[in-house]
This record gives structure tokens, C-alpha cells and sequence, in this order.
């Protein structure tokens, strides 16, 4: 699917193509913090979907085709997010009339 977005952006002479990947790139990588030169293998197939969509894209970008760059999110907030995640846990301690250090919450 990449491979064919990229296509129809270089027909639509696009100069810049944007793309979302994800820390699931990182998955299975054992070394913190993570470094955009590791050579990855994931071990999720998130992790390896989108790797292999950025492999993609750098060879049309390196083929002089359109500036490919692509951005690791960490951290999104949307809707059917995981309530145990940071941005979530975060929001309901500000909302919250508790005061304190904040509580972990154990992974579900």
C-alpha cells in the first residue's frame, strides 16, 4: 500500500511526503534509549509494518522521486486508547481534586 501511495505522489509531483510510523518500530529492541540508526527488527506486527513502509519510502527519497520523512510517534491520544497509558493518566490526575505524588498504575 505504501508503494502505491508513494506512486500516486510522484504522478501528483508531490516534492514532500509525510508519514506517521510509531515506537512499535523500537519493539524487541533490548538497548533505551532508542536510537533512529538502530538497525531494527520488531518483533510486533505494528513494529514491522511500518518499518518496512519507511524502507520504502527512503528508497523513493534517495531515488530523488520526493523528500520522505517520517516521524516516530510516542505518545497519541484519540479515541479507543488504552486508559493505562500515559496521556490518559495524566489528563484524569490534572482533572482530579487529588493532591500527592501521582499512583502507578500496573499494566493490564
Amino acid at each position: 500500500m505504501t508503494s502505491q501511495i508513494a506512486d500516486y505522489a510522484i504522478q501528483a509531483k508531490a516534492s514532500q511526503f509525510i508519514y506517521a510510523s510509531s515506537v512499535y518500530v523500537y519493539s524487541g529492541c533490548a538497548t533505551i534509549p532508542f536510537k533512529e540508526d538502530y538497525i531494527a527488527c520488531p518483533i510486533e506486527n505494528l513494529g514491522a509494518s511500518k518499518l518496512s513502509a519507511e524502507c520504502v519510502l527512503r528508497v523513493y527519497s534517495e531515488a530523488g522521486l520526493f523528500n520522505g520523512t517520517y516521524f516516530r510517534i510516542f505518545t497519541a491520544y484519540g479515541p479507543g486508547m488504552s486508559s493505562d497509558q500515559f496521556l490518559p493518566i495524566a489528563i484524569e490526575k490534572l482533572l482530579s481534586s487529588e493532591t500527592g505524588p501521582p499512583n502507578h498504575r500496573p499494566r493490564k
